[in-house]
């Protein structure tokens, strides 16, 4: 695949890796491909933005966009995500397109910035950049070099990624937690209901707000929709009547129950029929265009959300006879001597 790469391009991709895992991220987005080409070439992003310095505004901007202040082991294989493979196709293009034989820094750095709605572009806007005069400069051919880094250099720099990343498969380990995440959901949803009698569970929350049931009846039916042919189906399936899912109902426990398995089954059978290569591609959700990962997190965070308006109703009308699911009030110091609930399938 980078065949046709210059020695300090290539480089800037091996940097993308690692800022990515620092990062905490599972794949290499434009974002960081543009944090790897600061570490690479900052001398040629000084003399196209004419400004001294401005790797460090670069890094302060993109720390914005960071996944976790932990970082990520991982190794060479981390996929490209869709937004990092487009802004590589646009610099192969431009390299073509000046009729230059090999693909450079500033091809790299000129595909980011011509990339539509990058994340390069935004940073470069938010940091008062003239993004078309940033274009037209590194569209010349009579561009200032860096001279790189030593063999030796590398070597180091290697052996500095090896011990910091190791050899952990962090994209299973990401599929591994949302799933866990979604079953520590589905036990507190499970717990709430388990409080409440059948007419509770109808009853409409505080201030005229869904019942219990219709949240998880909600729930069941945007997993059936959304997981249902997850890779190859838009999510929003054409014979999915959200509106009716908050429509007040009655059903007996065991039928509240059973449509509510079968929801968590469609996603659960889902999640396990996933390959950690699939977290490179892009599934449509009414349409729109998302990663994989974008889809997972933006479900994970739904039903945490559903789930929440479920232990707030359970609570509001329990009161007093409300079993805790989560750290009792005042209990956080007894709680913080055996924390048993830090990880899903915790006491």
């Amino acid at each position: 695949m980078f065949e046709k790469y210059t020695e300090g391009a290539k480089r800037a991709i091996f940097f993308a890796r690692y800022e990515a895992s620092q990062a905490g991220a599972v794949m290499v987005d434009a974002v960081h491909l543009l944090t790897g080409l600061v570490r690479e070439d900052s001398p040629m992003l000084e003399w196209v933005t004419g400004r001294a310095g401005v790797g460090a505004d670069i890094r302060r901007e993109a720390d914005r966009f960071r996944v976790s202040d932990t970082p990520a082991s991982t190794t060479t294989t981390m996929p490209l995500a869709p937004g990092a493979r487009e802004s590589l196709d646009l610099a192969a293009r431009d390299a073509d397109r000046l009729e230059e034989s090999r693909i450079d820094t500033q091809h790299l750095l000129l595909g980011l910035l011509r990339s539509e709605g990058s994340v390069a572009a935004m940073i470069f806007e938010s940091l008062g950049l003239d993004l078309e005069s940033c274009r037209e400069k590194l569209a010349s051919v009579d561009l200032p070099r860096s001279g790189g880094i030593s063999a030796e250099g590398m070597t180091e720099i290697g052996q500095t990624m090896k011990r910091d990343l190791g050899t952990r498969n962090v994209p299973a380990e990401m599929l591994r937690s949302i799933v866990a995440e979604f079953r520590r959901y589905k036990a507190l949803g499970e717990g709430a209901m388990k409080q409440l009698s059948e007419a509770e569970l109808h009853r409409p929350a505080p201030g005229g707000g869904n019942s219990v049931t219709s949240i998880a009846w909600h729930v069941a039916g945007n997993f059936n929709s959304r997981f249902a042919d997850f890779l190859t189906s838009d999510g929003e399936k054409p014979d999915r009547d959200r509106e009716s899912e908050f429509e007040k109902r009655a059903p007996s426990r065991n039928d509240l129950m059973s449509h509510w398995e079968r929801g968590w089954r469609t996603l659960f059978d889902a999640l396990a029929d996933l390959k950690v290569e699939d977290l490179g591609g892009t599934v449509t959700i009414r349409g729109v265009t998302h990663t994989v990962p974008e889809a997972l997190h933006r479900s994970l965070a739904h039903t945490s959300y559903h789930v929440g308006q479920m232990l707030y109703a359970g609570k509001a009308m329990k009161g007093a006879d409300w079993l805790y699911l989560t750290i009792p009030p005042g209990e956080s110091e007894v709680y913080n001597q055996n924390p048993t609930k830090e990880k899903p399938g915790g006491g």
